[in-house]
């Protein structure tokens, strides 16, 4: 009996730290995936399985790559999904969370397409409609100016965004 106890903690205690141990090679999908996420991932990946090449090989890939390809196409094939593309789908997401009223997750959306493309007028255009409902007057009025400066007033988005502008004064 006295032997028991202690064997019995031994066995947790090793059953236990081995649980730990295993190594998962499953990887974890989340629900929503955001595109430049996932390409950052996929580089990541790449860059690991190239440092896991042997040397010869690994030297082998870099001179090819350096002789057949010029610096110019390395830099367009950085990104396989065009920046058109990427803002629109964030600015559906956008417009997605504002009818349901998430500001904040709009917010973000429209954060992150500005980053990608800082000269799209309806970007601020819809950041202002958020500014607005959340309260923050200042704020909606700077991104229908900005909206107005880059799209033009003659242009729909220019029209829509000093209708707006005008509504909060």
């Amino acid at each position: 009996m006295v032997l028991k106890m202690p064997l019995i903690g031994l066995l947790i205690v090793l059953f236990l730290s081995s649980c730990g141990a295993i190594p998962s090679n499953k990887r974890v999908v989340p629900a929503y995936t955001d595109p430049l996420e996932l390409e950052e991932s996929k580089k990541q990946e790449d860059a690991a399985m190239k440092s896991t090449l042997p040397s010869v090989k690994h030297k082998a890939i870099s001179k090819k790559k350096k002789t057949s390809l010029p610096a110019v196409e390395s830099n367009e094939s950085a990104s396989s999904i065009p920046s058109p593309l990427i803002v629109q789908s964030l600015i559906e997401r956008a417009e997605k969370a504002i009818s349901m009223q998430q500001w904040l997750r709009a917010q973000h959306a429209l954060e992150q397409a500005i980053h990608i493309s800082p000269g799209g007028a309806k970007v601020f255009l819809i950041y202002g409609d958020v500014y607005f409902n959340l309260g923050i007057l200042e704020q909606a009025e700077q991104m229908y100016l900005r909206a107005i400066s880059l799209a033009g007033e003659s242009s729909a988005i220019g029209r829509l965004a000093m209708k707006n502008l005008n509504a909060l004064k």
